[in-house]
């Protein structure tokens, strides 16, 4: 657009600020909205999806992909979890913790091709998260009083164990410690 004063071309700038609204962030924040996710258009179909699913933020997006992957994605089965325990009570623990948000349906289903859900999902795990950890201790376990328990990270992923006020992290465990089993066997 210009506009000509005595003479002389003037040029005028326009800026939208409409483009910086809708752009995604890199790395995205654990509280940002959903649709900032690569592929995840503001009120597109994945992004109606995920809403209607209680999915709002990016933190609710990596819980549910740390915790029920399949069902976020387009599996409509129980999924296998791998669970990395030292006991029984841990296992049966962490089996209840992880059913818990179980339902067998599918939310971003088979419209999102596995290039797009590579790309958000690698978008998504660029975020920071903080080194806030949670851990669960079992009330009727007969091995409270050496406070064994489930450690994880802010969006579920289980981080350790900790067993007799000792952190063992997954990545330390060894091979005969770490459990595979499948989430239909517990219920």
């Amino acid at each position: 657009m210009t506009l000509r004063l005595c003479g002389s071309v003037y040029l005028i700038i326009i800026i939208s600020f409409l483009s910086a609204v809708y752009k995604k962030h890199y790395p995205p924040s654990l509280w940002d909205e959903v649709w900032r996710l690569e592929k995840i258009g503001k009120d597109g179909a994945f992004h109606k999806r995920l809403t209607s699913e209680n999915i709002n933020c990016v933190k609710d997006f990596l819980t549910l992909l740390s915790t029920d992957a399949p069902r976020l994605r387009n599996v409509s089965t129980h999924p296998i979890i791998y669970i990395h325990s030292f006991d029984v009570v841990s296992l049966t623990i962490l089996c209840l913790l992880v059913y818990a948000f179980l339902l067998p349906m599918q939310i971003l289903g088979s419209g999102m091709s596995t290039k797009m859900w590579e790309v958000t999902v690698e978008h998504a795990r660029t975020c920071m998260l903080p080194n806030q950890m949670y851990v669960y201790f079992a009330e009727s376990s007969p091995q409270r009083n050496t406070e064994a328990g489930v450690v994880f990270n802010v969006v579920g992923e289980v981080m350790g164990l900790l067993s007799q006020n000792q952190f063992v992290s997954v990545d330390d465990l060894p091979e005969s410690q770490k459990v595979g089993f499948s989430l239909s066997s517990c219920v």
